[in-house]
C-alpha cells in the first residue's frame, strides 16, 4: 500500500514505553545495529523509562558495542555522562577472555605478552589479542606438522589427519570431509572452539566472564 517512513527514535520510544524490560538481542554485525544502540541509550524516554535497558550481542558484534557506548556519550555528553556499559550488555564469544584466568590459555598469554613487551602489553590487553593470541599458537602448530612443500593441500591434510587439535586447553575442531557451503550437510568440519564464553561489559569497558554462564559441547560424535 502507501509508502511508509521509519523513524528509529519514535519506533524505539513506543517499545520503551511497552517493553521497559527489553533486552535488544543483536545476532550479526552490522552497523545499522550500532545506529539502534546509539538512539536507544540517547533517547530521551530511556533514562526515565528503561534504566536497565540491556543488549544482548553475539561475538561479530562485540567491538562495536564498545563504539556505540562511547559514541553515544560524544554526541550526547550531558545527557548520557553518568552512563555505563556495567549490567546493560552481554556477549557470546567463542575464544575465552582475557580477563579469565582459569583457563591455562589465558595465563600463558599473559605470561608470553609480558615477557616480550613488560607492563606496555596490558594497554592492549582484550578480546581481539587473546584471540589472536590463540589463533597464531593454533596456526604455529599446524604449520609446524605440516610436511614440505608448505602448500595449501598439505596444510588442509594435515588438519584432517589430526581431526582435534588442542592448543594448550583450549580444543578446535574436528577438521574432516570437504565444505563446499556452510550450509552442506555433510559437513562435518567445524572451524571454531568447543566453548562458548558469555561475557559481561563492565564500567571501564571490558569484557568479564560470567559465571556459570558457559557451555561447551563434543563434535566428535
Amino acid at each position: 500500500g502507501k509508502p511508509t517512513t521509519f523513524d528509529p527514535t519514535i519506533a524505539i520510544g513506543d517499545f520503551l514505553i511497552k517493553r521497559p524490560d527489553a533486552v535488544f538481542m543483536f545476532p550479526g554485525a552490522d552497523e545499522s545495529a550500532v545506529e539502534f544502540m546509539i538512539y536507544a541509550l540517547a533517547h530521551p524516554l530511556a533514562p526515565n523509562l528503561a534504566p536497565n535497558l540491556k543488549f544482548f550481542v553475539t561475538e561479530p558484534i562485540a567491538i562495536l558495542t564498545l563504539i556505540a557506548f562511547q559514541e553515544a556519550k560524544k554526541m550526547f555528553p550531558e545527557q548520557l555522562k553518568d552512563l555505563t556499559p556495567a549490567g546493560r550488555v552481554y556477549s557470546t564469544f567463542t575464544f575465552p577472555l582475557s580477563t579469565d584466568t582459569s583457563y591455562a590459555i589465558v595465563r600463558e598469554y599473559h605470561a608470553d605478552m609480558s615477557a616480550l613487551y613488560g607492563d606496555a602489553y596490558k594497554q592492549a590487553v582484550g578480546y581481539t589479542t587473546i584471540a589472536g593470541y590463540i589463533s597464531a599458537r593454533f596456526s604455529l602448530d599446524v604449520l609446524r606438522r605440516t610436511p614440505a612443500p608448505l602448500t595449501r593441500e598439505n596444510i588442509v591434510k594435515t588438519l584432517h589427519a589430526s581431526s582435534i587439535w588442542e592448543v594448550s586447553d583450549v580444543t578446535y575442531g574436528i577438521f574432516k570431509g570437504a565444505c563446499k557451503q556452510p550450509t552442506d550437510t555433510g559437513c562435518n568440519c567445524n572451524e571454531g572452539a568447543h566453548v562458548i564464553n558469555i561475557g559481561e561489559l563492565d564500567a571501564t569497558y571490558q569484557w568479564q566472564k560470567v559465571p556459570n554462564a558457559s557451555f561447551s559441547w563434543d563434535f566428535s560424535h
